[in-house]
């Protein structure tokens, strides 16, 4: 709470909640000092009651800047949030609040839906489960908005998202995939991704790994939040020990941004990541597919789903039993461990298993 200035623009806003309710305003000043006068000047004003507050027309955008600080305050997921709110503005532009209605939503689905990612032959319609999180994140906006007497409806409410079948796919690489993968992919999202192959972390758990999260005495990787809430500990697979040896500490993150925090995945790195897939030959796959990848390898060579449910960070087996989906031919090695009941084999096994008749002379 207190000035923040809007992206793009060069003066000061203010914004504070007061009895329940959030009020926001322009300084219309570029100068931080008198802004913080004039701040003060306005929150006095409405704490003595000699301001009321009424709600005035928004702008999506604005909503979204008050939603955005909230996430930022808290929740894990605000990174996801600013992603998510650049495709939203993207299609919705500058428009007020009160402009998105239901009919709006459904176009905006129409629109996004109709969007080829990929690159040529390779190239396919968004997924229905990448254009929900996009309506989940308008959603809760605005539910947030109606919270904060910023809006007075939420107008997602009752728009019907898209049935995600995809939730059951398990595409994983093959070894040879693997190592195609890895040798085109530019040298920090080599390291990325391999780390994926080796621990099955999910990607901002992997670029939030800060140096002092890994212990070299337990041989651990710790994630202090994992999507489950709690605390996860990765075992460190040499693979793993091996690239952090070889990096620099250039801050708090393994992988440091620019900046304090670290590196951003939407830009260069999902660029990057895009190019080496095209290069590598590998179609109809996404980052997240690489933790199906390290799990169905694990299944592959006989670890239970009790222990891939941890490395996973799953609160039980029942998500991890999608990874049951082997190859046919490690199914077929499983199955030949059981002995034949054909009719020869047991002819056999019984000549073999019989009792000895010593013969009686003649």
């Amino acid at each position: 709470m207190g000035l923040y200035k809007q992206p793009g623009s060069p003066f000061w806003n203010y914004r504070f909640s007061l009895r329940g309710t959030r009020i926001s305003g322009s300084t219309k000043v570029k100068d931080r000092k008198l802004a913080q006068k004039i701040y003060e000047h306005e929150r006095a004003q409405y704490v003595l009651g000699e301001k009321t507050h009424e709600v005035r027309p928004l702008k999506l955008k604005e909503l979204i800047a008050d939603y955005l600080e909230y996430s930022k305050a808290n929740k894990r997921s605000y990174r996801d949030d600013v992603s998510l709110s650049g495709r939203v503005l993207a299609h919705f532009g500058d428009c007020m609040a009160s402009e998105v209605t239901q009919q709006s939503i459904e176009r905006y689905k129409a629109v996004r839906r109709m969007k080829k990612v990929g690159k040529d032959k390779d190239a396919h319609p968004l997924s229905g489960s990448t254009i929900n999180r996009e309506l989940a994140f308008l959603k809760v906006v605005f539910s947030k908005a109606v919270t904060w007497k910023k809006a007075n409806h939420n107008p997602v409410l009752g728009i019907r998202f898209f049935n995600e079948r995809e939730k059951s796919r398990v595409r994983h690489l093959t070894q040879d995939e693997q190592k195609k993968l890895l040798a085109v992919c530019p040298p920090e999202l080599q390291r990325i991704v391999l780390i994926a192959l080796r621990t099955g972390m999910r990607q901002s758990e992997i670029l939030n790994i800060r140096w002092r999260d890994i212990d070299p005495v337990t041989n651990q990787i710790t994630v202090p939040k994992s999507k489950g809430g709690g605390k996860r500990y990765i075992p460190l697979h040499g693979d793993v020990a091996e690239i952090l040896s070889q990096m620099p500490r250039t801050g708090e993150y393994i992988f440091q941004g620019p900046n304090a925090g670290p590196v951003v995945w939407d830009g260069g790195l999902r660029d990057a990541w895009e190019q080496s897939l095209v290069l590598a030959g590998i179609t109809d796959f996404r980052f997240h597919d690489l933790r199906h990848t390290t799990a169905s390898q694990l299944a592959m060579r006989g670890a239970s789903l009790q222990a891939i449910a941890a490395i996973l960070g799953h609160s039980s087996t029942r998500m991890a039993e999608r990874y049951a989906h082997l190859s046919p031919s490690h199914i077929s090695a499983t199955l030949a461990l059981l002995p034949s009941l054909s009719k020869k084999s047991v002819d056999n096994r019984a000549g073999k298993d019989a009792p000895v008749v010593a013969k009686r002379g003649g």
